[in-house]
């Protein structure tokens, strides 16, 4: 299983766009959009234990259950609303642990105050 991928930004310059809090935890913000990219990857990374090996690998094993594209979705966080690509299988068996299937809120990605 692949590491953690960091999206390519130049963080200080995207700091120094922010004049409020609002520009760096509200809707549309900085952490909005990173925490998008990070679920997005935990998704993935989901499916590759799901299907027991990574994207794009092929096994010799008759278990012909792979990769069946993306399901879009929008998730409510803490940091406010997130756009997914939930992965498929082709049996249809998938279901995340971070973002349960037919849950529009992520439960245990919302702050508790």
């Amino acid at each position: 299983m692949r590491g953690l991928n960091i999206p390519q930004i130049d963080l200080n310059k995207e700091l120094s766009k922010c004049e409020s809090m609002e520009d760096l935890v509200g809707k549309n913000g900085l952490m909005q959009r990173l925490f998008g990219n990070i679920i997005q990857q935990f998704l993935e990374a989901e499916m590759e234990e799901h299907l027991g090996r990574e994207k794009y690998e092929r096994n010799n094993v008759r278990d012909k259950n792979y990769r069946n594209g993306h399901s879009s979705k929008n998730i409510k966080t803490s940091f406010g609303e997130a756009a997914i690509d939930v992965p498929r299988d082709r049996n249809a068996n998938f279901e995340p642990k971070i973002v349960k299937n037919m849950k529009l809120y992520a439960m245990n990605l919302i702050r508790k105050s």
